[in-house]
């Protein structure tokens, strides 16, 4: 973690590697971290249930920050809708 700096990529800043060549700076494991956000959020902002689920394996747990820990796929999807239905303008 230490070698972990801000670097520019184009307009935008990103964490990378410091040591990493500038050319390769944006292709690493920060870009493939901020495209996997880019993609969880577009499936919530979709309002995608099945998508939204995907990201999950079968016998996941997903902690909510109120302490509430949903496991399984069931669970999870039933976690889901109620968030999706409860909040209609959701989006991340």
């Amino acid at each position: 973690m230490a070698e972990l700096g801000i670097v520019r990529c184009g307009a935008q800043a990103r964490y990378q590697h410091v040591g990493t060549d500038e050319r390769h700076r944006g292709c690493g494991l920060a870009s493939h971290l901020l495209g996997v956000a880019a993609q969880w959020a577009a499936a919530w902002n979709a309002h995608d249930v099945d998508a939204v689920t995907g990201w999950y394996a079968a016998g996941a747990s997903h902690r909510m920050a109120s302490g509430n820990t949903y496991t399984g796929s069931a669970a999870i999807r039933d976690m889901v809708t109620r968030a999706l239905v409860g909040y209609p303008d959701l989006g991340f």
